[in-house]
């Protein structure tokens, strides 16, 4: 994977020091059920939770089953859609030789979610759109879906589970807002969110960007975000 950090000298002879850790990728497997028959042509997303701009998505085939490779070992997340239906599994890569099997039953309604995250900077109070940060949609603090804002700072999540939920957005390292509430079947949620930035100086430092928005990242994202809409 492509790791990259837009970092910023502020004086001369200062020295950064920017850090990369590499993970190791497995694969993950398993069976799409609906009414306890497979669910072929079922849309499947899986994202990992150890870092969730990682992701892989597929069609379950005419048995039910998918397979997807090149998600970050640790814990993931399983998410299936067909029809008006959505379903979630999770579980955990142990080690990249071991695929993880994680089966999901579709049996329930689904939610969407949409929003504009802006940022306000504090020593002015100036307020734009929020283009490239990342949202996250969570139930039960797990990352269902992951996006980042496009050119006017808006976001979409199609396919998601009902239940608590939680929306999270990334502007960079430092910032970031959040909120919640229970979403029930055939909810449209709609949450604007407003990033507060502090004044660079008030911090000793300057902007902290996200480290990973980079042209490659940021599509998996979007293409994940999209790929469990209903039918």
């Amino acid at each position: 994977m492509r790791r990259s950090q837009s970092l910023s000298v502020r004086s001369p002879g200062q020295q950064i020091v920017a850090d990369f850790v590499m993970l190791a990728t497995g694969s993950v497997n398993g069976v799409v059920r609906v009414g306890g028959q497979p669910a072929a042509g079922a849309k499947v997303t899986v994202l990992s939770q150890t870092e969730t701009q990682v992701g892989a998505s597929t069609v379950a085939e005419a048995l039910g089953r998918y397979s997807v490779s090149g998600i970050t070992v640790g814990p993931v997340v399983v998410r299936a859609g067909k029809g008006n239906g959505v379903g979630t599994g999770a579980g955990r890569i142990d080690r990249p030789s071991v695929p993880a099997v994680i089966d999901v039953t579709i049996d329930g309604g689904s939610v969407a979610a949409k929003g504009i995250i802006f940022t306000r900077k504090v020593e002015n109070d100036v307020t734009a759109p929020a283009v490239g940060a990342v949202v996250s949609y969570l139930v039960d603090g797990q990352v269902m879906a992951a996006m980042a804002t496009d050119a006017t700072g808006a976001y979409s999540f199609f396919g998601l589970p009902t239940g608590s939920f939680t929306i999270h957005a990334q502007v960079n390292t430092r910032d970031s807002a959040s909120t919640s509430g229970v979403a029930l079947t055939g909810d449209v949620i709609v949450r604007d969110l407003v990033v507060k930035i502090p004044p660079a100086t008030a911090l000793g430092y300057g902007d902290t960007h996200f480290p990973y928005q980079d042209p490659a990242a940021l599509g998996v994202l979007e293409s994940l975000a999209k790929d469990v809409r209903p039918d």
